[in-house]
């Protein structure tokens, strides 16, 4: 079920019912109604159930969708209530009026005309009829959420046929993101459920672990290799810096309060750039002096962030707005806001800094971006649900994982089409090329492993 397909849905049905309120009472019996308001009841409940719990919104938005929803339902049941009563009422008074005419020796007084009786009471009808409005409105309100997430037209898409992931390397709980270290020596894991980063040796396939603390979400590496740097998905004024050598790590400002989420360091080593979730921010931050930390706000609830080759700008994917902000490094403002696809996630440069490749959760395409017209140029159709994003070294392929379809799809950027699809684990978040070009590392997140997908000759 798509967001298209709902809003479909949902319209039809509330058109139906606004021709039903509108029409004088008179003009239709009382179960059309009850019966149209019962209708609603069942489109509540299959929105609710079969979309609304499982789709990725913010949360004040998915709170509205659900109350909507919600608010139909419930009238719906006061509706059909209502029906219920009257009818009783209606069966109470067609019994005694049969006791009447049939009782021994009771003077009666006529029972008033059938017609009469039956009759639909004006003040019922008014209260099904606002009742069945209140349904309409919460119903729409589900409907203006769904279009202020729908994304804009896009360009063609195409997709393809796949193969299997070589091997599984069983880490720790909630594999989140993923990282190779600059010599491809060791891969280190963030695990969100289990407030640790897993490393993995690449050469014995030996694991370790370093306790960070709590929903650890993004890992970055320096380009000397020396530290890792992780962010939380649990609000804090600070993020971690840990020496590889030692394990120790170190609480680095960020400048404000947040969940943080995506993170990336500049190519001189010099600064980090956290995407700050909940307070719609993005932190830089100087990696020899903390105090210089600035703070500049972008869309709302970002993501995804990544840097130039060159350094000079910082792209962020922004996931409630549906926009990429563009972040001049030089005057720390924002210069662009480019619209893409729907409830964006990652964000990555391709090697020579050309185009930019972002990640679309709820569109299921990645958006490729052209770094000097900052225009969305194509829109490639991937897995469902799609997430993490990598280049391989050479920069003739993306990696995607697709977390809802548990595959990674390879795509050939010279032709942007996706060749591969490649099975993985349950629900991959990660994915990341080592630095030889050869393997691709991806996160599983339901099953609690990473796969490793042997690339060969490409």
């Amino acid at each position: 079920m798509t967001n298209s397909m709902v809003i479909a849905l949902v319209g039809i049905c509330i058109v139906a019912a606004a021709v039903v309120i509108i029409v004088p009472s008179r003009a239709k019996p009382l179960w059309v109604v009850a019966g149209t308001s019962g209708l609603l009841v069942v489109l509540g409940l299959v929105v609710l159930v079969g979309y609304l719990i499982t789709i990725d919104l913010d949360r004040a938005s998915k709170i509205a969708s659900v109350l909507g929803a919600l608010g139909s339902i419930v009238f719906g049941f006061i509706n059909l209530g209502l029906m219920a009563y009257q009818e009783v009422k209606r069966w109470k008074i067609g019994t005694q009026d049969i006791t009447q005419t049939q009782g021994p020796g009771l003077a009666q007084t006529p029972p008033p005309p059938i017609s009469t009786r039956r009759r639909n009471p004006l003040h019922l009808h008014r209260v099904l009829r606002a009742a069945l409005a209140v349904q309409v409105s919460a119903l729409a309100l589900v409907v203006i959420v769904l279009i202020s997430f729908a994304p804009a037209a896009q360009p063609p898409t195409m997709t393809v046929p796949g193969t299997t992931a070589a091997a599984t390397i069983q880490v720790d709980s909630g594999p989140f993101s993923v990282m190779p270290s600059p010599d491809g020596r060791h891969v280190y894991i963030a695990n969100a459920t289990s407030d640790n980063v897993s490393v993995i040796d690449t050469v014995n396939s030996m694991v370790s672990s370093i306790q960070v603390g709590y929903m650890p979400r993004r890992v970055a590496v320096s380009s000397d290799g020396r530290r890792i740097y992780v962010t939380s998905n649990s609000r804090s004024e600070h993020f971690l810096a840990i020496d590889v050598v030692t394990g120790t790590p170190m609480a680095i400002p960020l400048g404000t309060s947040s969940k943080t989420d995506g993170i990336a360091v500049s190519p001189d080593n010099s600064r980090i750039y956290i995407a700050n979730n909940s307070a719609n921010t993005v932190s830089l931050i100087d990696i020899f002096n903390s105090n210089m930390t600035k703070t500049v706000l972008v869309g709302e609830h970002p993501t995804g962030v990544a840097v130039a080759p060159d350094g000079r700008q910082v792209y962020v994917a922004n996931a409630s707005s549906n926009t990429v902000s563009v972040i001049d490094t030089t005057s720390n403002t924002v210069t662009a806001n480019i619209p893409v696809g729907l409830r964006p996630d990652e964000v990555i440069f391709a090697q020579d800094g050309r185009h930019i490749y972002i990640t679309n959760t709820l569109s299921d395409n990645l958006s490729v971006i052209d770094a000097t017209s900052k225009t969305v140029t194509a829109n490639i159709a991937v897995g469902d649900a799609p997430r993490g994003l990598a280049v391989a070294p050479d920069g003739r392929h993306v990696y995607v994982a697709n977390s809802g379809s548990n595959t990674v799809s390879a795509i050939d950027t010279a032709k942007f089409f996706a060749p591969k699809i490649i099975q993985v684990g349950s629900k991959p978040k990660g994915v990341a090329v080592n630095p030889d070009g050869r393997h691709v590392y991806v996160t599983n997140y339901g099953s609690g492993d990473v796969s490793v997908i042997e690339v060969g000759d490409r």
